[in-house]
C-alpha cells in the first residue's frame, strides 16, 4: 500500500508567502483520535464529499499521524490586551525547543470571510532545522526583546497531544491538513482541557492563478468544509470558533484578570 503523496508539478499556495490560514472549532467530545478516525475512514471509502486522502504534497505521507509536543506560549502586554509572540514546543524529556514566531502584521481583505478562519502571518513555523538546546532558551528570548524592543512574558505551557492527516478535494484540487488535538494546560492545581479541530490551507495543484478571487474561492471552500465537518460529527460534538489556544490560556489563567 503506497502511503506517501504522488508528486505533482504547478503545487502551489495561493496567499502570500507567510501566511497561515486555518479554520477552527471546538471538539466538545474531547476526543481527538476518534474524531480523525472517523474523519479519516470516510474520506478514505469516498464518502465524504469531494474530499480524499491526497495525490500531491511531494514525499508527504499521507496516513494518520501523531505528533506529543509541550507549548510554552510567550507574550506582552499591549494597550491592555495580550499579545502572542512566539512559541517554544518541546518534545516532552526533550532537550531542544522548535520556536514558532508570530507577527503582529494585520491581515485585510477586500472581502468578509467566515470569523472561524484564523489568518495570521508567521516568520518561522515549527522546524526541526531552526531547533536550538534548551539551554540557549535564554539567549533566544533575549535577541527576541531587543530586536521588537519589547518585553515578553511566558504566559504558560501546554501538552498538546495532536492527530492529523492531509486532504484533498477531488474538484478544486487544494489540499488541507486535517488536525485534532487535546491541549492540557500545565502547572496548575486542576488540569484544564482544551479540545480542539483545525483545518489548515496547504496548497493547490493546478496552474498557478494569484488574485483576490482565486483568495476568496479558497476562504470559501474552508468554510464549507468546516459546515461539512460539523455536520458530520454531530452540533453537539463539534462548534466553530474564532479561540486561539493562545486566548484560551489567556482566560484560564490569572493575566486575563491582571489586565
Amino acid at each position: 500500500m503506497n502511503t506517501r503523496a504522488v508528486t505533482k508539478n504547478h503545487f502551489y499556495k495561493e496567499f502570500p508567502k507567510g501566511w497561515e490560514v486555518e479554520w477552527k472549532g471546538n471538539l466538545l467530545t474531547k476526543d481527538p483520535f476518534g474524531f480523525i478516525y472517523d474523519i479519516y475512514n470516510a474520506m478514505t471509502k469516498h464518502q465524504f464529499g469531494d474530499y480524499q486522502l491526497p495525490k500531491v504534497l511531494g514525499s508527504l505521507p499521507v496516513q494518520i499521524r501523531c505528533f506529543d509536543y509541550l507549548f510554552h506560549f510567550y507574550g506582552h502586554s499591549e494597550n491592555g490586551q495580550w499579545v502572542e509572540d512566539f512559541v517554544l514546543a518541546q518534545p516532552p524529556g526533550g532537550d531542544f525547543i522548535v520556536p514558532r514566531i508570530k507577527l503582529k502584521e494585520k491581515i485585510t481583505l477586500p472581502f468578509n470571510h467566515d470569523p472561524s478562519i484564523i489568518i495570521r502571518v508567521e516568520q518561522v513555523k515549527e522546524d526541526l532545522r531552526n531547533r536550538f538546546s534548551l539551554s540557549d532558551q535564554k539567549v533566544f528570548i533575549s535577541k527576541f526583546e531587543k530586536q521588537h524592543k519589547i518585553k515578553v512574558k511566558k504566559v504558560g505551557t501546554i501538552r498538546r497531544e495532536r492527530y492529523s492527516f492531509y486532504s484533498e478535494n477531488s474538484k478544486t484540487h487544494r489540499n488541507w491538513g486535517i488536525i485534532a488535538d487535546l491541549c492540557t494546560l500545565q502547572n496548575q492545581s486542576q488540569k484544564k482541557q482544551l479540545s480542539q479541530v483545525e483545518f489548515e490551507y496547504k496548497g493547490i495543484n493546478t496552474i498557478p492563478k494569484h488574485d483576490l478571487m482565486a483568495q476568496k474561492d479558497a476562504l470559501e471552500e474552508m468554510s464549507n468544509l468546516g459546515k461539512q465537518l460539523i455536520t458530520f460529527i454531530g452540533k453537539d460534538k463539534l462548534k466553530a470558533t474564532d479561540l486561539t489556544k493562545f486566548n484560551w490560556m489567556i482566560q484560564e489563567t490569572s493575566l486575563y484578570r491582571s489586565n
